[in-house]
């Protein structure tokens, strides 16, 4: 019962420290911007803002999690990966953001870039609380975060440099990490294991791409096929779906924090409980939430609610948003029980499924297409997975009636967990 009372507490206290972020971000940063800019401009503040995103967690968060999952107290392996992956991403995302910010001032782009170093760095460092399960400081990195975001708006009010806000966010949180995690503890070399730990960690990160590529692809498909300007109406109209994104992927790495210790079996009655849950829930919470939706988006984007399919497209974005957030807690179990290529070839199935149908469905639809087009993604992503559990046996080994990972059948064992 402590051990249930104890989750729910640091379920709690993260979710009040996400509800800060949420705040400063969805509900003051991004309506402000909005309304001191032209729609195009913000469309492209808002896709680089999506690159950022996609390619930190790609990095820094993806790396981090293995590190949790590991159990790595000392980061030997993990932290020379994580460092490496940090820089890499900033030239990476450079022909991105110019690309897709075309209008946005330089300086504004190279300060992101550089903010998008540091949020790597950030996302990664803060695992290691989730390491040493000193969630109370893992959580008041998140509220850091927020309180230099806060002082970055406000410098944005006196020189219009949007950069600014994210900057000073990555600064404020980073320099807490630095002054509370054990600097000589930290192992920065390799040892044997190093091509067997970087093998995960790709594998991982690249099934952590597809996923984000996925719930980022607004800001990558909607400006070429449809501008920056519905871009900024769909962004605008699925605040509250971003809301709960927001507050749901933290939560889930507290979660993982205790999964990832777990040793409870995961079999196949469980996986199939869980998915029907999922989607039963998407369905029920649908309507309520696209209620408070509307109301929300009329109080901070006025301008995007007063077109006539604004109140349905708020409906199919919303149940978009319940699923893939429903799909990704269930998916938690599937981490730690099945192998990463598990994860990337099903990753890679489910990006390249989205791709196609939202390309194809805008097209022909237009915005409301697209936002279709995610609703049925979600759907095909949890019969997917079931259809893995009860079909494609020869890629399970079942032991006291939970799932584990085989080497030889391309699923590995790993004694440690």
């Amino acid at each position: 019962m402590l051990k249930y009372k104890n989750i729910l507490l640091d379920m709690f206290s993260n979710l009040v420290a996400n509800g800060i972020s949420v705040a400063v971000i969805q509900v003051l940063i991004f309506p402000f911007i909005a309304s001191k800019v032209d729609s195009s401009v913000f469309g492209m503040i808002v896709a680089v803002y999506g690159i950022n995103t996609t390619l930190t967690l790609v990095a820094g968060n993806s790396i981090g999690m293995m590190r949790v999952k590991h159990q790595s107290i000392n980061g030997e392996n993990f932290n020379l990966i994580a460092f490496t992956a940090s820089i890499s991403i900033v030239i990476v995302a450079m022909p991105l953001f110019f690309m897709y910010g075309e209008k946005l001032k330089l300086i504004d782009i190279l300060v992101y870039l550089l903010t998008t170093g540091l949020q790597s760095m950030r996302l990664y460092l803060n695992n290691i609380f989730r390491v040493k399960f000193d969630l109370k400081k893992y959580n008041i990195v998140t509220m850091l975060n927020s309180f230099g975001q806060l002082f970055g708006f406000l410098l944005f009010l006196f020189s219009k440099k949007w950069s600014y806000i994210f900057l000073f966010g990555e600064i404020f949180s980073l320099c807490y990490i630095f002054l509370n995690y054990n600097k000589k503890g930290e192992n920065y070399s390799i040892n044997e294991k190093f091509k067997e730990v970087f093998s995960e960690v790709f594998n991982f990160s690249l099934s952590t791409l597809f996923i984000q590529f996925v719930a980022n692809m607004d800001k990558f498909i909607i400006i070429p096929i449809l501008g920056a300007k519905i871009l900024g109406q769909y962004f605008g109209l699925s605040t509250v779906g971003k809301i709960i994104l927001f507050v749901t992927v933290p939560v889930s790495n507290v979660l993982f924090s205790y999964i990832a210790k777990s040793s409870k079996e995961f079999n196949k009655k469980s996986a199939a409980i869980m998915n029907g849950a999922a989607i039963i829930g998407s369905l029920i919470l649908t309507f309520p939430f696209s209620i408070v939706s509307k109301f929300i988006c009329s109080f901070l984007y006025p301008e995007y609610v007063s077109s006539s399919n604004s109140f349905v497209l708020i409906n199919i974005i919303t149940f978009g948003t319940l699923l893939s957030v429903t799909w990704n807690l269930v998916n938690l179990y599937y981490i730690k029980h099945l192998s990463m290529k598990y994860q990337r070839n099903s990753q890679f199935l489910f990006c390249s499924l989205s791709i196609l149908l939202a390309i194809i469905f805008s097209n022909k639809y237009g915005v409301i297409g697209y936002a279709l087009s995610q609703v049925i993604v979600g759907f095909c992503k949890f019969f997917i997975q079931i259809l893995i559990l009860f079909f494609l046996k020869k890629h399970l080994k079942n032991i006291n009636g939970g799932i584990s990972i085989n080497e030889s059948s391309s699923i590995r064992t790993n004694k440690n967990e």
